[in-house]
């Protein structure tokens, strides 16, 4: 398995050493309603998020050299010490012995092997770049066998270590995709009416006269007393004739 996501302007990769088991869904949320007949049926049904589990091992002792997490580190070939094989004699056509003598056979050979310049603790590495993204929300590319993900997010990690475990790491790694809409902005369309029209400044106004006020009597006429009547009446009578 290996997971792929941009950081930095960089593509970086994360490559496992191997998966015990994976567990993945991919659904769909059908309507309950009915459908009318000759109405297409894929616009009633929508697509769930794909989702992933997956139990993982990455080791501080990799069969091959890894994408990343490994620091510095280089191919040897170093020379093995020449095989010999000794025969006791050689044999005849009818499968006697036709002389005796000890025949050597020498054979040189290699081996590659990988060095690397600082302590090795990549399983601590991957660990840590996944709680990296985890935290992060990085938009992830899964790699497996069966198939790739697409825009998934690590949802969740968790890990067991014991004494049987110190040069590697067994990890549950929880993917979920995620869905993306398309926005765009555009400009309002006008309205087929005409509307009310926006107020507008008419600048500074030069100050208008205060209106007088009316005199007592006309006060006393308007008054809400006078207005009602009845024992108010007298009220407003006295001040007509004041």
């Amino acid at each position: 398995m290996e997971i792929m996501y941009e950081r930095d302007g960089q593509i970086r990769v994360i490559s496992l050493d191997a998966t015990i088991g994976e567990d993945n869904e991919s659904t769909s949320t059908v309507t309950e309603r009915k459908v009318a007949t000759g109405a297409a049926v894929a616009d009633n049904v929508r697509q769930n998020r794909d989702t992933l589990r997956a139990e993982v091992v990455v080791s501080d002792t990799p069969l091959s050299v890894p994408e990343g997490q490994a620091g510095a580190v280089r191919s040897l070939t170093l020379p093995l010490p020449a095989a010999t094989r000794t025969r006791d004699g050689a044999q005849g056509g009818n499968g006697s012995v036709r002389r005796s003598a000890l025949i050597t056979v020498s054979q040189e050979a290699s081996a590659n092997v990988l060095q690397f310049d600082e302590p090795f603790l990549r399983a601590l590495g991957v660990y840590n770049e996944l709680l990296d993204i985890k935290i992060g929300a990085f938009e992830l590319q899964v790699q497996t066998t069966q198939r790739a993900y697409e825009r998934m997010i690590l949802k969740g990690i968790s890990n067991h270590r014991d004494s049987k475990t110190t040069k590697a790491l067994i990890f549950n790694l929880d993917f979920v995709q995620v869905t993306f809409a398309d926005s765009e902005i555009i400009d309002s369309p006008d309205p087929l009416e005409t509307r009310a029209q926006r107020r507008r400044r008419r600048g500074s106004q030069a100050a208008r006269p205060a209106s007088m006020p009316a005199d007592s009597s006309t006060r006393n006429n308007a008054s809400l007393l006078c207005q009602i009547g009845g024992i108010f009446e007298r009220f407003c009578n006295t001040g007509s004739s004041s």
